[in-house]
């Protein structure tokens, strides 16, 4: 889930999605995944303001996270994942980080991630983005879900994205008892969570 998330976040941040600066259209695949665009969406991504309706993938739960930018990294190379037990909760994105060869440019993001389970489960996450930069496009919030299954020993995660797109992927992390930072080496990316 969590390489799946990563994933898609990072194809959502890198697709090829055109969008204004107010929010008028939705990533590629999310319209056919039972996300229609609605004056609650384009509210919220007028706004701010979160109304909890449904948007998609079984996610209708209300956006708690801030608006967090990306930060460019100088490091040599990816940090190191360090593993550990991951705790069921609500989460909200609270850094995005892009290291050496990740993308380039200036985006915001806000998500919130719902982790049912422990060394496996799901993962159901509402994200958005707002972009003042061609290199990433916006996209208005909407639902994606995984499931996922912890591998302490090697501290990644094996991922079986469900929704919207079928998927199996691999992601490092690094979970405490108050956050999850979820790793993706394909695309230099890393996604901090603080609990709620």
């Amino acid at each position: 889930m969590i390489r799946r998330l990563v994933r898609c976040a990072a194809l959502a941040l890198l697709s090829a999605c055109d969008v204004s600066a107010v929010v008028e259209s939705y990533p590629d695949g999310v319209v056919d995944a039972g996300v229609v665009p609605d004056a609650t969406a384009d509210a919220v991504a007028d706004t701010g303001a979160d109304t909890g309706s449904a948007y998609g993938c079984g996610v209708t739960f209300s956006q708690e996270g801030s608006w967090v930018t990306m930060t460019t990294a100088t490091e040599e190379t990816n940090p190191q994942p360090g593993g550990g037990d991951i705790v069921p909760g609500t989460y909200v994105l609270s850094g995005l980080a892009a290291y050496l060869g990740g993308p380039t440019g200036s985006v915001q993001a806000r998500e919130t991630l719902l982790v049912n389970g422990t060394s496996s489960g799901t993962f159901a996450k509402l994200t958005e983005v707002m972009s003042s930069s061609p290199t990433f496009p916006s996209y208005a919030p909407h639902g994606e879900s995984t499931s996922f299954t912890a591998e302490p020993v090697v501290m990644g995660l094996d991922l079986m994205n469900i929704c919207p797109n079928m998927g199996v992927d691999t992601a490092g992390y690094t979970a405490t008892p108050s956050s999850l930072t979820i790793f993706d080496d394909a695309t230099s990316l890393a996604w901090t969570y603080t609990a709620k």
